[in-house]
């Protein structure tokens, strides 16, 4: 999936080797908009589950 991922933005988001998996710096600008997604979406969700029990 992430492979994918990287295919459609034609850029590597982690640097493979054998022994380890680090993020490129394309990775670690695309991290800083994930949490910001993640956490915005987690909001949404607490907001519509508060809003059901009102």
């Amino acid at each position: 999936m992430i492979q994918q991922l990287e295919r459609e933005l034609d850029v590597g988001l982690f640097e493979r080797t054998t022994r380890s998996v680090q993020l490129t710096s394309a990775g670690e600008a695309m991290l800083a908009w994930t949490r910001r997604s993640t956490g915005a979406a987690d909001e949404a969700i607490n907001a519509a589950r508060h809003a059901d029990l009102g």
